[in-house]
Order: structure tokens, then sequence, then C-alpha cells
């Protein structure tokens, strides 16, 4: 970080007290003189600079002023960029993954969900940045079809009530095996809350390492929000591989026996040829999850055999609580 300081003379260099003092936050930069510097200044909130303190107090210690480094470590941490040199380079903003059961949401601004209500699932697969860090062509069409499926489902109104007769969440995810999960979850999320819709409603997926545990990691979420249809939002050259993954891995499971699952194929703007070889590397990569796919099985068919018995078990117990006779004396 550069410093702000006047002209100064030879005279007053000797003389030039020592640059030790408190932290503070900059109110300005008008002392940047480079162009460069000017223009990263104002993406900048509130640098950090180095008050001289006084030659009477050079010799005394002052603690820094922990409220004032707070305060100013705080601004710069929601400002959240990152800087190559001095070209900055765009970060999404962060934001807290909203939990399957939504405890996370505050109960004034969350949305009431009427047990009776249709609910529905929209999965929007995620893709790389670009160079920017903000969504790619296909990344941006999943998004723009999220959009228009999700207004699509909630806007449909129950005739005896005010109330949309349809609850609709929706699960960003990842690109397979990135590094940059989280902000590309949150490229998706932040696109889909400018439109309007509800952040509260929107589930995070930060973890998933490739689709087939894309599909695992969503089980728990169709179990515990009671969904009863399941849209799956792609490119049109990934929908082959996402359906037999996921048809496969949520087959498997019990539970959703009676849950519909609708895949939609957003545009990917390749070209035939393109296109072709693009299905043959999916062709490639779908032969090789196979193995994958049996062992992901043969495991939730165990997690199932397991939460059954413990089920039954847990069910037994509380039967014989039940045959057991109080013990409770209401004597004194």
């Amino acid at each position: 970080m550069s410093t702000a300081s006047g002209s100064t003379t030879a005279s007053s260099t000797s003389s030039r007290p020592k640059m030790v003092g408190t932290l503070l936050p900059q109110d300005s930069l008008r002392g940047l003189r480079d162009h460069r510097s000017k223009a990263l200044a104002a993406m900048v909130p509130a640098p950090l600079i180095l008050l001289p303190r006084s030659s009477s107090s050079s010799s005394s210690t002052t603690p820094p002023n922990p409220k004032l480094l707070a305060a100013a470590g705080l601004d710069l941490f929601r400002k959240g960029l990152a800087f190559d040199g001095l070209q900055p380079t765009h970060q999404e903003a962060r934001h807290p993954a909203v939990k399957p059961n939504l405890l996370s949401i505050p109960e004034d601004d969350a949305m009431q969900t009427d047990p009776g209500t249709d609910c529905q699932l929209i999965v929007v697969i995620g893709g790389p940045l670009n160079s920017r860090g903000e969504p790619g062509i296909w990344v941006s069409n999943r998004i723009a079809m999220t959009i228009q499926l999700y207004w699509q489902i909630t806007l449909s109104f129950d005739e005896d009530s005010a109330a949309p007769s349809t609850t609709c969440y929706v699960v960003p995810t990842a690109s397979e095996s990135s590094d940059e999960g989280i902000g590309e979850t949150e490229a998706i999320r932040n696109a889909l809350v400018g439109t309007g819709i509800s952040p509260h409603h929107i589930i995070m997926d930060c973890t998933s390492t490739n689709v087939i545990d894309n599909a695992v990691q969503l089980v728990p979420i169709l179990l515990q929000r009671h969904i009863k249809t399941i849209h799956i939002v792609t490119s049109e050259f990934h929908v082959p591989r996402v359906r037999l993954c996921y048809d496969t891995v949520l087959a498997a499971i019990s539970d959703l026996s009676s849950l519909d699952i609708v895949y939609h194929s957003a545009p990917d703007g390749l070209t035939a040829t393109a296109r072709a070889e693009r299905a043959a590397t999916e062709q490639a990569l779908m032969d090789k999850a196979q193995a994958e796919l049996e062992r992901t099985v043969q495991r939730l068919a165990t997690d199932q055999h397991y939460t059954a018995a413990r089920r039954s078990f847990v069910m037994r117990e509380a039967h014989k609580q039940k045959q057991r006779p109080s013990t409770y004396n209401s004597g004194v």
C-alpha cells in the first residue's frame, strides 16, 4: 500500500517524525497521486494508515484502539476484494449457506410453509467462473432457465387463499473437482437473489466433488423438506450423464420411490462439431462413473439397512417403556 506524503525540503528531512503510532481508518485517499492508485482507492473503503506520534509522546507507549482496529478490519473484510498487482479481481459477496432445516433464518424473516403445501426443488448444476470471477455462458444459461422455472412454479396460487400453492427451493452446486466451490455457488446464489428469489429458499451445496456426490448430498434435503418433484437444470450435452447419476442414486432410496424427477436442458451455444466432441467426452465420463455408482448404491443400501434397524430398535424400546409400570410415587 502506498503512503501519501507532501513535499519535504532537505532541511526538514532529519526532523521528520518516525512513523510509529496507532492504526486508523483513512477517510480519503486524496494524497495518492498515481492514476492507477486513485482507481484502486475508489474500491477500497477504509485502508489503514500510520499516524505519526508527536515528539512529546515518543517515549510513551500508547496501545492501539481495539474498536477502531476492529471496525477497519471488518470494513476491509466486507469489501472482499483480492488484487492481482493493482488490478482488482472480482469476487462474489460472501453469504452464509442456508441449512436444509432453515434454522439459520430469523423467524420474522422466514417464509412460512404450510405442511400440506406442494414442495418442489430445482438443482442448478454449476460450472467454473470466467477470468472476471463471473459465471460463464453455460452457467449463465442454466441460471436463466432456473429463474424462469422458479417463477413458473411459485406463481401458481391456491384458489381458496392468496398464498402460493407450491413452495420451491433452489440448490446451486459447484463444478466437478473445483477448488472454488464456494465462489461458484455464491455466484449462482447472488444471480438468483438479484431477480427476487427469496434467499431463504436457496440451499447451498459447496462441498460436492462430482455429479454422483451432488445426488447423494441431496438425499437428506429431499427427505427433510418432503420434496415431491425435483428439477435438474444443466446444459444439453450434460443431461445424459446427470440423468444416469441422479436416477441411479435416487432410485436406491426407498423413501423417495414416489419422487418425480424432471430434467431441463439449457442452451450450450456449441456448434455441431463441438457438441459431438463434448458428447464423446461425456460418454467416456459415463463409462468411468459406472463403478463409482455401483459402490455408492451399495453404501446407500447399507446405510438404509442400518437406519431401518436403528429405527426398529428405538420403536421397540419406546414400546417397552410404555409397558413398564410407573414407579412414580405421588405420595408425600
